[in-house]
């Protein structure tokens, strides 16, 4: 995923039934939905399969506020509704950046020294 904080992402399939009126949206205007002033980044991702393609987009965002400001807009509602007559199985996820922390505190509240772990007998965990 992109390097933002947020995302909103939307899958989706396009049976090859769907293909052509799915490609013609494409072309007709979702420039302004992709490009809204909130979006910092867009991207897109497909996976081809015997009947058709998977597809998901990503939309990322700086902040809570932009990220709410694109899914309340007009145009995300729009678009997301004739995309729904496009499609199968459309589904729409959001996404806030997490970690996972790799060298957890111990009961003391700081990190173990590096001279700690070392000093182990071999084969036992610290």
């Amino acid at each position: 995923m992109p390097e933002s904080s947020y995302h909103h992402e939307i899958r989706f399939d396009v049976p090859d039934s769907k293909r052509r009126g799915y490609d013609a949206w494409l072309q007709e205007g979702v420039l302004d939905w992709v490009a809204h002033e909130a979006v910092s980044e867009f991207e897109v991702y497909h996976s081809e399969y015997p009947e058709g393609m998977a597809v998901k987009f990503v939309f990322s965002f700086e902040s809570a506020r932009a990220w709410t400001e694109f899914t309340d807009s007009d145009e995300h509602e729009t678009c997301v509704a004739r995309l729904r007559t496009l499609v199968d199985d459309l589904e729409e996820l959001q996404w806030e950046r997490d970690g996972i922390r790799l060298y957890p505190a111990d009961r003391a509240g700081s990190q173990r020294r590096s001279d700690e772990i070392e000093t182990q007998p071999e084969g036992e965990m610290p």
